[in-house]
């Protein structure tokens, strides 16, 4: 864990992450609909149980960073400092829950559609096409997919295998946090007592 007290009001930056998969690994797909699903969006499950429901943030995103040789998922928070411990507890809880809990039919699908969507828009932007098969070429040059062969990829996913992705990256082992904003050093072991799945 990493804090770095810096004057900013009332307001601290959060980011909670772990070890996600690499740009060739075949759960890429299943991650990508769990992001969704968690992060993605005023209708994803950590904005609307955290700053709509329990009012905790600001703001609250989920993203993925794939890289040849290492992955990263993690959680972005904006927050009163003095609803830090609350918040970094009620991520960690919703996190647990999609370990614990499959998606039903209804969010499954939601999250589909909210990758094949997008998806499908950029497509129609030529300059986003170039850099679709680009980064393709010189990122993964064994695997290059169409956009209808990754929708596919996406489509054909179910509950089992997102529950599966959320089972093995959500792990204390490897559960990071990083926080810039006005928190004192003292509240650092409180914090370390949370950091567990």
């Amino acid at each position: 864990m990493r804090i770095r007290h810096k004057d900013l009001a009332a307001q601290a930056h959060v980011d909670l992450s772990v070890f996600g998969y690499t740009l060739s690994d075949p759960r890429r797909f299943a991650l990508a609909l769990l992001t969704t699903y968690l992060g993605q969006g005023l209708s994803s499950r950590l904005f609307l149980e955290l700053r709509e429901k329990r009012g905790l943030c600001y703001a609250v995103s989920a993203g993925t960073m794939k890289l040849p040789d290492t992955g990263t998922f993690g959680v972005y928070a904006g927050l009163n400092v003095g609803k830090l411990e609350e918040a970094i507890k009620a991520i960690l809880e919703e996190l647990v829950r999609v370990k614990l809990q499959r998606l039903n039919d209804e969010e499954l699908a939601a999250a589909k559609e909210k990758v094949r969507g997008p998806t499908l828009f950029s497509a129609e932007n030529p300059v986003n096409v170039m850099n679709y098969y680009a980064k393709q070429a010189l990122d993964r040059p064994e695997e290059i997919l169409s956009y209808e062969q990754a929708i596919e990829r996406v489509m054909q996913i179910d509950a089992e295998e997102v529950q599966k992705v959320a089972q093995s990256i959500f792990l204390t082992q490897g559960l990071n946090l990083a926080i810039v904003g006005p928190v004192e050093e003292n509240r650092k072991e409180e914090l370390l007592n949370l950091m567990k799945f």
